[in-house]
């Protein structure tokens, strides 16, 4: 058996702890804590050792002994950097956090969500629906567009059921947009030919409309599941590469702001995978 002391060891792995929620919250409160309840709890140990004689016999065995402060060296604060939005700007608070600030003002810049897809559970449609209808009143703020999506209902939430039909739907809009790219070639083409339309046509883009392409794939799942998110993932980023998200319908369900939240960082996560901004910082190059 190896001992350690808590306050002189690092966390550095906890796959079964992440399956229990609420255990994963208590260990990032006492992980994300500030530099003075870091040496708050420091001294305390120090302290502890010092007072306790069993402790202090086992150092003076040793030869070794413990400075009853922690060693002090000089350092600077360096200053808070500014964070650029599409409309204005700001300095972060001394948490340096600005969750609030993006989900309130437009992003640097925002990708239309013009023809994505909603692939969920029977048993999930009530949730689905909720979650389309707080999208579209969350989009706005953020300076997004999102258009309703092509729902695609499972019979149930096996990886199978979900590798089929992510397969099939992706193939299928695959197959159509060659087709739309094809024809819209043999138009310029004949066109030309005829004398019909001038040579600038080329520059045209011969491809197929953004509706017939899917921007995105966004996956609900009833609980957490690492086989069945990493089967959506490898279909999603290797046999049809789409960008992709995956929400766990647990962190949807219980209290009506907690939907709003969630959809709140979802949004800001896809608009980032579309190729969008959300902030930036003056770099004084």
């Amino acid at each position: 058996m190896v001992l350690l002391v808590p306050e002189l060891t690092f966390m550095t792995g906890v796959p079964e702890m992440r399956k229990d929620s609420r255990m994963l919250k208590d260990l990032t409160r006492e992980l994300l804590q500030s530099p003075k309840q870091h040496y708050m709890r420091l001294t305390s140990l120090l302290r502890r050792i010092k007072d306790s004689p069993e402790a202090s016999q086992e150092l003076m065995r040793w030869g070794l002994s413990l400075d009853p402060d922690i060693h002090r060296t000089q350092g600077r604060v360096l200053p808070a950097e500014r964070i650029n939005l599409r409309h204005s700007s700001f300095i972060p608070t001394e948490d340096l956090s600005w969750n609030k600030e993006v989900t309130r003002e437009a992003s640097i810049s925002a990708i239309a969500m013009n023809y994505w897809l909603l692939v969920y559970p029977k048993r999930l449609q009530d949730l689905a629906k909720d979650l389309v209808a707080a999208m579209e009143s969350i989009c706005g703020p953020i300076g997004m567009r999102v258009s309703r999506p092509t729902l695609v209902e499972l019979k149930d939430d096996r990886i199978e059921t979900y590798a089929k039909t992510i397969r099939s739907v992706l193939g299928s809009e695959v197959r159509r947009g060659g087709i739309a790219q094809l024809s819209t070639r043999l138009v310029c083409l004949l066109g030309r030919s005829a004398g019909l339309l001038s040579s600038s046509c080329i520059a045209l883009p011969c491809c197929a409309s953004p509706q017939d392409k899917v921007q995105l794939l966004l996956c609900i799942i009833s609980s957490s599941r690492e086989d069945l998110y990493g089967a959506i993932k490898k279909l999603c980023c290797v046999q049809s590469p789409v960008p992709s998200q995956v929400i766990n319908a647990q962190s949807l369900a219980g209290q009506p702001g907690k939907l709003r939240t969630v959809v709140q960082k979802v949004l800001l996560q896809m608009n980032c995978k579309l190729g969008g901004e959300l902030w930036g910082v003056d770099i004084p190059l």
